[in-house]
């Protein structure tokens, strides 16, 4: 579950989910240097939403309505415009709850992942349930209750194209942290990460082919812990406590220029550290640049393989009052953000969603939820024969390469230039300060001759009065004074 969610698609476009109050859950995408107007995705939805990624590239976005429907947003990686809404699930209860949904989506159909009450008051549970591509829905099986993590229930995370891992504390029977392995044909048991006695108020994952890195903050009474655990093939490490304040909130963990970097927020102020070869942090320190007063995370998805040396992460800070602001550690701001490329394509059609079909009337009523038709299958099969008529994906990314590169040569060039121009501005200034002295000195020269040549003149003035003088008038003179 996120209240904002930024996603990289594999055209190098960035995307922001979020919701409005007064909206719903809107969607924003960075155009031509900035972000342009928001577009409402479900008119009325509830805060809490989610955002996938299918195999193919193609958006589904999970959302509630206010009568405790589920729907479901889908889009393409291609195309910004074309969102079709349809009801997945029916609320059958007499009072709605906020839930969320999470999907494993690939070619055998849709792995859904979603929480509901567990009844006469005990909290929520997480239920799994898979969709065929024929349209038929699974039965729903309980994963157990579930503790909130930081205000969410789980969290999702890729571990590849047909493997997902999801996060979550359990309560049942002991509170324990940890993830399940969900595949399109299963979901696995749950591994433990850590168990404690007191609350764990947040948590940040940052799964990776040969490593999964996870920070959490365990709260107690007197004060708050920042936590560090890696499990890699040499298996579980010991829990290394980095940091130990008395309030601490919204930890993040990431790689940055290939160095895994851990924050987190204390009093309204973000602290952050690194760790070196043997992954041992360093104490952490205050983040003294720009950052905004009101801090969230928010889920990062990105298509394209995410570069170690530069930045690598599965969640980022943004401005809470504005989600589409990202508050970026460790790498310069414009190094996030694309160069826009705008192209005229006739791919740019392709992926268009078809109308949605009727929902049937029958459901499962020992469910909270019923299953409506999701037709994917035929959805795609219709769209597909309008691919014949458009060039290839495969020259439409040449193409953008192409001119990405142009574009970041220029920007190269410009950067040299931009050196060079601040040497000679900076030679200019010193040159500047140096005739600055050179008048100063010349300035104060004159006064300095002007006293030596009165104290000359003076002085044969004197000797010349006394030669005048005579020896009678010198004694008339002592006579006088006596």
């Amino acid at each position: 579950m996120a209240k904002a969610a930024i996603v990289r698609t594999r055209d190098n476009r960035l995307q922001c989910f979020f919701h409005a109050q007064d909206a719903g859950v809107c969607v924003r995408g960075y155009e031509n240097g900035g972000w342009g107007k928001p577009r409402v995705l479900l008119h009325g939805a509830r805060d809490v939403f989610s955002v996938n990624m299918a195999e193919d590239g193609r958006l589904y976005v999970f959302a509630q309505d206010a009568g405790g429907n589920m729907h479901l947003c889908t889009s393409s990686a291609e195309v910004q415009s074309g969102w079709n809404d349809q009801t997945i699930l029916r609320s059958q209860m007499s009072t709605t709850h906020g839930a969320c949904f999470h999907a494993l989506v690939s070619e055998v159909g849709l792995h859904l992942i979603y929480n509901i009450p567990s009844g006469e008051g005990r909290g929520q549970q997480i239920v799994s349930q898979r969709l065929g591509v024929d349209g038929r829905w699974g039965v729903a099986n309980s994963l157990g209750g579930v503790s909130s993590i930081g205000g969410r229930l789980f969290q999702t995370q890729m571990a590849g194209r047909r493997h997902m891992l999801l996060f979550y504390q359990s309560c049942d029977p002991d509170c324990a942290l940890g993830y399940r392995e969900v595949t399109p044909e299963r979901i696995g048991e749950m591994h433990v990460l850590h168990t404690t006695g007191y609350q764990i108020a947040d948590a940040s994952f940052v799964t990776m082919a040969d490593a999964l890195h996870a920070l959490y903050i365990v709260k107690s009474p007197f004060s708050c812990q920042l936590i560090y655990r890696r499990k890699d093939g040499a298996g579980l490490s010991d829990p290394a406590v980095i940091w130990e304040a008395q309030k601490a909130d919204n930890c993040l963990l990431f790689f940055a220029e290939g160095r895994l970097t851990a924050s987190c927020v204390s009093n309204g102020q973000v602290f952050s550290c690194t760790a070196n070869d043997a992954f041992v942090f360093s104490r952490p320190v205050r983040v003294r640049t720009a950052f905004t007063t009101e801090a969230m995370k928010a889920v990062y998805l990105s298509e394209p393989p995410m570069e170690m040396s530069a930045f690598f992460c599965r969640e980022v800070y943004v401005d809470k009052a504005r989600p589409w602001e990202t508050q970026l550690l460790g790498i310069p701001h414009s190094s996030f953000y694309p160069l826009q490329i705008q192209l005229d394509l006739p791919s740019a059609r392709v992926g268009q969603a078809a109308p949605p079909r009727p929902v049937p009337e029958e459901y499962d009523a020992a469910w909270a939820y019923e299953a409506a038709e999701m037709p994917m299958a035929k959805a795609e099969a219709a769209a597909a024969p309008q691919a014949e008529t458009t060039a290839t994906q495969a020259q439409v990314t040449e193409a953008l390469m192409q001119m990405r590169a142009q574009l970041e040569k220029a920007v190269r060039d410009n950067a040299e230039k931009d050196m060079r121009v601040a040497h000679l501005t900076k030679r200019l200034q010193e040159n500047e300060d140096e005739l600055n002295a050179m008048e100063l000195r010349l300035r104060e020269r004159p006064k300095k001759e002007e006293s030596v040549v009165a104290e000359e003149r003076e002085a044969p003035m004197t000797t010349e009065l006394e030669a005048k003088i005579e020896p009678a008038e010198t004694e008339e003179l002592a006579n006088d004074t006596l």
